[in-house]
């Protein structure tokens, strides 16, 4: 007695439809596949983002509470420098021998000593610090200065930037 039977008609898949819907499952996959490589982009680029503005805002508040930079703008009587014309009154690292008793360690940054950076290191990327203090003639009557504070990083990739008040007197 035979134990394959065979039921007439039915031949079963051929291998042009096995490969049909291999191709067509393929296509599915890969569009899948593709779109979770892009959402893992995009979140890589959003934790970057927020690490950044993080770091910028903790850059402006260790600066407002820096005792040597609070008395040296305290002690200021000079003329309103800066701001309209593009420059800066106090520019940091550059300036930091103008302050009295300040060093930029002082801000919880690290020193690159080849290149005269200072930096963050956060989820093995390099935030580089640089910030300028100015004032207008507005901001000289109402005892403000602006701080602008701006961390990017040093691979090129993106930036962050914050501008704050410092009211000293």
């Amino acid at each position: 007695m035979n134990k394959w039977v065979f039921i007439k008609g039915s031949q079963g898949f051929t291998l042009v439809e096995t490969l049909a819907g291999l191709v067509i499952i393929s296509i599915i996959l890969l569009g899948f596949f593709s779109f979770f490589g892009q959402s893992l982009l995009f979140s890589s680029k959003a934790e970057d983002s927020y690490s950044s503005t993080n770091l910028v805002d903790k850059l402006v508040h260790e600066v407002k509470e820096n005792d040597a930079i609070e008395n040296y703008l305290q002690d200021y009587d000079g003329p309103a420098l800066g701001c309209d014309n593009g420059q800066a009154f106090v520019s940091l690292p550059e300036d930091e021998a103008m302050i009295p008793g300040f060093d930029m360690s002082q801000l919880n940054l690290l020193s690159d000593g080849e290149s005269g950076d200072y930096y963050y290191r956060l989820n093995n990327k390099k935030y580089v610090a640089e910030f300028n203090i100015c004032q207008t003639n507005d901001e000289k009557d109402l005892s403000l200065f602006r701080v602008y504070a701006k961390l990017k990083e040093s691979d090129g990739g993106g930036s962050s930037d914050m501008i704050h008040y410092l009211n000293v007197k």
